[in-house]
C-alpha cells in the first residue's frame, strides 16, 4: 500500500472513529435506560466512568510523547532544511516560534468562543430572573385579590347576600333611623361611607406596594438561589449554543490536527500519529457527545454536530495530502510549508496535552493512582514506537 492510499485509508478510519464514540452515549444512555434495578445502574455507570477515565489518562501520555518525542524534532528537522536552502539564515528559533504560534491560535479562538458564551449566559440569566420575579408579584397579588374578593360572584361587581342577611340589615337600618338627628342627611350618610371605603382601598393599596417593594428588595441568597434553579431547571438554547461554539473550537483542533498526518512523508509516521491522535479524539468526541446529549439536544441536531465534528479531522489529512502532492518535496517553498502547517499543528496538539487532557487530569480526585500508571504507560508505548519507526 502506497502512501497515498495509506492517507486515504487513515482518514476513512477517522471519520469512522469518530463518529462511532460521537454518538456512543446515546447508545449507553439506552442501555442503561432499559435496566430497571437502580444498583445495577450504578454500577454500569461507575464501569463506564472507570473506563473511559482510564482511556483519557492513557491518551494523555500518548499525545505528550507525541508532542515532545515526534512533532517537535519533525518540525526542527525541516527548519535545517530550510536553512541548507538559505530560506533562513539567522540563528533563531524558528521552530519554537512557529509551534508557539500554533499554541497561542487555538488559545486565543477558545478564549473568544468561551466569551461568546459567557456573555449569552449573562443575558439568558438576567432576562430569567426579572421574569420570574414579575411571575412571582403577579401570582402574589392575584392571590390576595382573590382573597378579599372570594365572596363576589364571578362577572358580579357587587357582594352577593342572602334574603335573611338582606332582612335582618333592613330592621338594623330603621332602628338606627329613630335616633338620627334631623340635620343628618343622606348626603352625610353617602360621604361617611365613601370614604371608610376610600380609606380601606388606600390601606389596601398601601400594603400592596409595601409587600411589592419588599419583595423586589431581594437579598443576595434569594438572588443566587434563583439563578442557579435556572440554571439547573431550565434547559434553553443557550445551552446547546455553547455545545455548538465547543464543537467549533475543537474542529479547528481537528483539522490541525488531521494537518499533522496529512502532512507526513513516510508509511510509518502515519500509522505512528493515526494511533496517537484517534486515542485522544475518541475519549474528546465521547465527552462532547455526552454534554450534547445532557444539553436535551434533539437526535436529529446531535447527529448533525457528530458528522461536523467527524469530517474534521479526514478534512485535515486529505488537505494535507493535496499540499505534498503539489510541489517537489525537495523544494524550499514545500518544506517552508511543511514547517508552517506542521509547526502550527505541533503547538495545536501541545495546548490539549497541557489545557486540556493534562489539566483535566490533576483536578480528578478518583482513580489518581490508576490514572498515573496509565499516564504513563501511553507515555512509554508511544517512546517505543517511536524508537523502531525513527527515520522514512
Amino acid at each position: 500500500m502506497d502512501i497515498i492510499t495509506t492517507k486515504v485509508v487513515v482518514a476513512l478510519f477517522f471519520g469512522l472513529i469518530r463518529f462511532v464514540f460521537g454518538i456512543l452515549p446515546i447508545k449507553i444512555k439506552v442501555w442503561l435506560n432499559k435496566e430497571q434495578e437502580i444498583e445495577k445502574n450504578k454500577r454500569k455507570e461507575n464501569f463506564i466512568e472507570c473506563f473511559i477515565v482510564v482511556l483519557q489518562s492513557f491518551g494523555g501520555g500518548v499525545l505528550f510523547a507525541t508532542c515532545f518525542l515526534h512533532m517537535m524534532p519533525e518540525v526542527s528537522y525541516f527548519v535545517t532544511e530550510l536553512k541548507k536552502y538559505g530560506v533562513l539564515q539567522r540563528d533563531y528559533p524558528f521552530s519554537q516560534l512557529v509551534i508557539s504560534l500554533g499554541f497561542f491560535t487555538i488559545y486565543f479562538a477558545e478564549e473568544v468562543c468561551q466569551w461568546l458564551i459567557a456573555r449569552r449566559s449573562k443575558k439568558s440569566k438576567v432576562e430569567n430572573l426579572d421574569c420570574k420575579i414579575d411571575c412571582e408579584l403577579l401570582e402574589k397579588n392575584v392571590k390576595e385579590i382573590d382573597q378579599k374578593d372570594s365572596n363576589i360572584a364571578n362577572g358580579s361587581a357587587f357582594e352577593v347576600m342572602s334574603i335573611d342577611v338582606l332582612a335582618n340589615n333592613y330592621k338594623n337600618l330603621e332602628y338606627e333611623e329613630k335616633y338620627f338627628p334631623d340635620n343628618y342627611s343622606t348626603e352625610t350618610v353617602v360621604d361617611t361611607i365613601d370614604e371608610a371605603i376610600q380609606t380601606e382601598i388606600d390601606n389596601t393599596v398601601h400594603d400592596n406596594v409595601q409587600n411589592m417593594e419588599a419583595n423586589l428588595d431581594l437579598s443576595a441568597d434569594i438572588n443566587a438561589e434563583i439563578e442557579e434553579f435556572i440554571e439547573d431547571k431550565v434547559k434553553t438554547q443557550q445551552q446547546i449554543l455553547r455545545c455548538f461554539l465547543m464543537i467549533v473550537a475543537l474542529s479547528l483542533h481537528a483539522i490541525f490536527e488531521g494537518l499533522a498526518i496529512g502532512l507526513q512523508r513516510s508509511i510509518k509516521n502515519i500509522w505512528y500519529l493515526f494511533i496517537a491522535v484517534s486515542i485522544h479524539s475518541a475519549t474528546v468526541l465521547y465527552v462532547i457527545g455526552s454534554e450534547i446529549v445532557v444539553s436535551g439536544a434533539a437526535f436529529r441536531t446531535i447527529l448533525i454536530h457528530m458528522c461536523m465534528l467527524s469530517a474534521t479531522t479526514p478534512f485535515g489529512v486529505v488537505l494535507g495530502l493535496v499540499i505534498t502532492l503539489t510541489a517537489n518535496m525537495e523544494t524550499s517553498a514545500k518544506s517552508l510549508a511543511i514547517v508552517l502547517l506542521e509547526g502550527l499543528s505541533t503547538g495545536t496538539i501541545l495546548y490539549i496535552t497541557f489545557f486540556e487532557t493534562l489539566r483535566r487530569e490533576k483536578e480528578r480526585t478518583k482513580w489518581r493512582v490508576t490514572r498515573a500508571v496509565f499516564i504513563a504507560s501511553g507515555f512509554t508505548l508511544m517512546a517505543i514506537l517511536q524508537g523502531f519507526k525513527l527515520g522514512d
